[in-house]
């Protein structure tokens, strides 16, 4: 089932408005938790941009614009937007406007920041860099050197979710020499940026240096767990899945180990408990680690709607199609008209259906093969190689069991052609019969 998204795109006039922007987020079903994940999906071209830069109040009262969506020159404006920002520090070689506040305090100066700008040198109309322009938001360790000392103390007087532009002198910049052929010698640069979110590593150095007695109490813990939620949805948002898995079972065995004072103290872990089974789920589903995302489910304390979701999901990957329609139908009993949910229920209605109709004309065939006269192996090696052949090409699923009672010549085939193909075939004992199944290479 593809990603859906239920945010509607919003426009330029909403984010520079005087209100803001708030964003509600219901996804039931979205990858991972997290507050403002959409505002990573908004990207402005540069006309755009420039319109964001170049606003009417830079204007002079008596200079009339004919047309005020043709974009106005960066370079026509650059004296006057110096002239109404703040100087940002005493020299007053960077200064700061602020196009929409932020909220909180000003981020911490050694933290993760995830950001998006754009980087203009004067009189230029497009941005020497832009991570508008490469579709997706950057991310900068601040305090490593890693950016250029002025738009690092730029960034370091925001404010999550606000946006501003600032005027960087060239010796906070690229210098007198600048760095060609890109950057010109004694180049000024306006920079608009978009913090949308940061990662305030010192909150985690701060539990580490606890005692081992303080590590345990819950309140601490939690304060922990939750800044630990926000590095591993950033692992997953940069599509690093094993990463995020050790950080959701770090919080499942920091959750587990917590000393709890009273039933609000375990309440609360539970609800805690969940959340990270259900995401480290969600990571071992795209790792193609169904079995591992069954076992996460199992281990959650409150089974809601999205655990049955995941659940079913990854069975569905298992070719447990009987067993995936189970946890579907708990999830709908929650959700009644989650879309999700049924589309998931129709994928696996669908491979029933088709792994059902490959058994039956297995059976069929095998059945005559069997009735007539030895004609060889080869009608037995066509079935295996179709058989085999279909569950290779089967994207949505890692493991399917064979059909059962065949013949010892058709299982036979069927495990020559897994290896031909590189495809394992595997048992296990369920109710004291055992099932075969063939399994993915990379299935674990």
């Amino acid at each position: 089932m593809a990603d859906s998204s239920l945010f509607e795109n919003f426009t330029l006039g909403d984010l520079i408005s005087g209100n803001g922007i708030t964003f509600n987020t219901g996804d039931e079903f979205s990858p991972i938790e997290d507050e403002y994940l959409q505002m990573e999906d908004f990207n402005f071209n540069d006309d755009e941009l420039l319109k964001l830069i170049n606003m009417q109040e830079f204007l002079d009262d008596d200079e009339v614009v004919e047309d005020c969506d043709i974009p106005q020159s960066v370079g026509i404006h650059f004296d006057k937007i110096k002239e109404r920002m703040d100087d940002l520090i005493p020299d007053g070689k960077i200064k700061k406007i602020i196009r929409q506040k932020g909220v909180g305090s000003v981020i911490p100066p050694d933290c993760l920041v995830t950001i998006k700008y754009a980087g203009y040198f004067d009189g230029q109309d497009e941005p020497y860099d832009s991570s508008h322009a490469r579709g997706k938001p950057d991310r900068y360790q601040l305090g490593v050197g890693q950016l250029i000392p002025g738009f690092e103390l730029a960034i370091k007087s925001m404010k999550k979710h606000e946006v501003s532009l600032f005027w960087v002198d060239f010796d906070y910049a690229f210098g007198e020499l600048g760095c060609a052929p890109l950057i010109p010698p004694r180049a000024d640069i306006i920079f608009l940026v978009s913090l949308i979110d940061y990662l305030d590593n010192a909150l985690v150095n701060n539990f580490e240096n606890l005692d081992i007695e303080e590590k345990k109490k819950f309140h601490n813990v939690k304060d922990n767990v939750v800044h630990l939620f926000k590095i591993a949805a950033d692992g997953f948002k940069q599509r690093k899945f094993k990463q995020a898995i050790r950080d959701y079972k770090k919080i499942l065995n920091s959750l587990d180990e917590a000393e709890l004072e009273d039933s609000e103290d375990e309440g609360e872990q539970k609800k805690l408990l969940t959340r990270a089974a259900q995401n480290l789920a969600i990571c071992y589903n795209r790792e193609s680690m169904p079995r591992h995302a069954c076992i996460a489910c199992n281990e959650a304390p409150y089974k809601t709607a999205k655990i049955h979701f995941h659940y079913g999901r990854a069975l569905i990957r298992m070719g447990e199609y009987g067993q995936a329609l189970t946890q579907l139908e708990k999830c709908l009993a929650l959700e009644p008209e989650n879309v999700f949910a049924i589309k998931e229920m129709e994928l696996a209605n669908q491979f029933e259906e088709k792994y059902k109709n490959i058994e039956k004309s297995m059976w069929s065939k095998c059945l005559g093969l069997a009735k007539g006269k030895p004609r060889g192996e080869e009608e037995y090696e066509q079935l295996a190689t179709s058989l085999v052949q279909t569950f290779l090409d089967d994207g949505h699923i890692m493991r399917q069991p064979l059909p059962e009672g065949l013949v010892p010549q058709a299982e036979k085939a069927i495990r020559r052609q897994a290896a031909i193909k590189g495809v394992k075939v595997t048992s296990h004992t369920r109710y004291g019969k055992e099932i075969v199944y063939l399994s993915k290479s990379n299935y674990v």
